[in-house]
């Protein structure tokens, strides 16, 4: 049985360069206060309570790049935006914390 993950994976470079091109929605899945914070430019800010409202208010046909604090509860945000009808998902892999590392540097 063969097992196809319904997101990819992108590195801190790569979710920039799309962000650059105005090509992709990006979702920011930490709590509130971090949210609060600090973000990465232009980020929205979901959690499991209020999903639902970006299923609603967001083109599903337009690529989606979620992000947590390290990359792996983002995950389970992208699983749910696929099964939502979300078919251009990514994961920002090391999540926030790779994104200050690179950019924070520059």
């Amino acid at each position: 049985m063969v097992f196809f993950l319904k997101y990819k994976s992108i590195n801190a470079q790569q979710a920039k360069k799309l962000l650059d091109e105005n090509q992709i929605t990006l979702v920011d899945t930490r709590e509130h206060e971090s949210y609060q914070k600090s973000h990465i430019p232009g980020a929205i800010h979901i959690h499991d309570n209020n999903i639902h409202q970006l299923d609603s208010s967001i083109d599903k046909t337009k690529p989606i790049l979620c992000y947590c604090y390290k990359g792996k509860g983002s995950r389970l945000v992208c699983k749910k935006l696929y099964k939502a009808g979300f078919r251009l998902v990514f994961n920002l892999k090391g999540g926030y914390e790779s994104w200050e590392i690179v950019f924070s540097t520059l």
